[in-house]
């Protein structure tokens, strides 16, 4: 079974009256444990494609089904827990809560679908894991941008998700901490997670195990020979 399939999925706006799609009867899937990235211009509809599977938007047509569920017939809170529990979300740039240390945005999501577990010490084992430990208590506005992303995927991490979604990941960072994401990444899948992420780099395009084109709303999957060209 797939952690994500998307079957003829369409969302509809209207600008000034005028109907467009940003997104377009796209179908595809994400087996667990792999990473698949999504790539194309600004506006060609991969932010809206993310929220969609994340439940965020809800579909003009078509059905997203995650983990098994298809969402599209969930209530508002019942979708929340779905999320929470199952879902791990990067939205683009910094989403930390700036008056709550490390520590604290970590953990954060536990009290939203709460579980029998030491939530410290599910907090403290992602930091480790993360090689963020020593930051425990520091707070966002002293941490460089790879450290705030790393705490942002330990955030996301905190319930044990089945899936991971991101939304630029690695924009804003340099070589290095663009690396340091994308081993984290293949870590995470190598451990049975889904990944799901859009991208502009060219290295987080060669490490996909499959790469998706996505223009005006329509996508298309990159053959392997054009994986080492980002469009």
């Amino acid at each position: 079974m797939n952690a994500i399939s998307v079957q003829n999925v369409t969302k509809e706006y209207h600008r000034a009256g005028t109907p467009f799609h940003a997104v377009d009867a796209v179908s595809f899937y994400v087996g667990k444990g792999e990473m698949v990235g999504v790539v194309g211009r600004s506006g060609s509809g991969k932010s809206t494609l993310l929220n969609l599977v994340a439940g965020l938007l809800r579909p003009t047509s078509g059905s997203v089904v995650v983990d098994g569920v298809d969402i599209g017939g969930l209530s508002d809170e019942k979708m929340c827990l779905l999320r929470n529990r199952r879902i791990g979300y990067l939205p683009q740039g910094h989403s930390l809560i700036a008056n709550l240390t490390v520590f604290d945005n970590v953990r954060l999501p536990h009290f939203f679908a709460p579980r029998d577990r030491n939530v410290d010490g599910r907090t403290e084992f992602l930091l480790d894991e993360l090689a963020i430990g020593h930051l425990a208590k520091s707070y966002p506005a002293h941490l460089s941008g790879g450290e705030m992303r790393r705490v942002a995927i330990a955030r996301a991490m905190m319930n044990s998700p089945t899936i991971l979604l991101a939304d630029e990941p690695t924009g804003d960072l340099d070589m290095e901490n663009i690396l340091a994401v994308l081993d984290i990444f293949a870590s995470l899948a190598n451990k049975g997670v889904a990944i799901l992420y859009s991208t502009h780099e060219e290295e987080a395009v060669e490490r996909a195990d499959r790469v998706l084109q996505m223009a005006s709303g329509r996508l298309t999957e990159r053959m392997a020979a054009e994986m080492s060209h980002v469009g």
